[in-house]
């Protein structure tokens, strides 16, 4: 499992490189091919098929300080305010979700979803705003006339869910949500307003947290190389 979690790792650091060095990442470090997906709202990922017809999914997240960090970012992040969650169809029991990170990943599921049923199964990994993304792509995938199995690994995803779409999420697909100690962004976001009801909004994960071994000064344990740190030493551990 830890080769999975490394590869779904190093899928989440391509995707803060721009498409030239990306693509030659996705080969160098996963075997893969490279497409690039943006929308007009800032989302962002990119995709791949390894020689066994894998294909690989990593959406672009949040890394302060890094070269494709931008101020949209923050705006995203902090908008917190939940939403109907679409994927949700029963109106009895509705779910909701963040509007910042659900409008980003919304507008990369038409194509994602294209590339996908010629896939022989998918991983999806995300860092930080990606992880969230991640999750909300994952569920779209899995369930998604043909498309193969689905699995997801989160680094240092925030929230993002209401516990009602966080349940239905985490039953639809198989998410390994990995954590470092004193990485602040799990707890994210602090606010924000249900849209519908007008209460503040309550927030959830899909999946239980996968505590990994501490690495790196506690100051970068959000960082995605602190991340890959851990997962290397685990790789290699006896």
């Amino acid at each position: 499992m830890a080769a999975c979690w490394l590869a779904a790792a190093r899928a989440a650091d391509i995707a803060y490189l721009d498409a030239v060095r990306g693509e030659r990442a996705a080969l160098d470090l996963l075997g893969c091919d490279y497409r690039l997906y943006s929308g007009p709202r800032g989302g962002q990922a990119w995709a791949g098929f390894d020689a066994s017809g894998l294909l690989v999914i990593g959406p672009r997240g949040t890394e302060a300080g890094g070269a494709s960090f931008s101020a949209r970012d923050l705006l995203v992040n902090g908008q917190s305010d939940q939403v109907a969650y679409p994927l949700l169809d029963d109106p009895a029991r509705p779910g909701f979700v963040h509007e910042g990170y659900w409008r980003q990943a919304r507008e990369l599921l038409g194509p994602l979803i294209t590339l996908a049923r010629g896939a022989r199964a998918v991983l999806v990994g995300g860092h930080s705003m990606g992880g969230i993304e991640g999750h909300l792509i994952g569920h779209a995938l899995a369930t998604a006339p043909g498309v193969g199995p689905v699995r997801v690994v989160s680094l240092g995803a925030p929230q993002g869910l209401d516990p009602v779409a966080a349940a239905a999420l985490g039953a639809a697909v198989p998410i390994d949500r990995l954590v470092l100690p004193l990485d602040p962004a799990p707890f994210w976001p602090f606010g924000g307003r249900n849209r519908v009801t007008l209460r503040p909004a309550g927030w959830a994960h899909p999946a239980p947290a996968i505590r990994l071994p501490a690495a790196g000064p506690f100051w970068r344990r959000h960082a995605l190389s602190s991340y890959i740190r851990a997962l290397s030493k685990l790789e290699t551990a006896p």
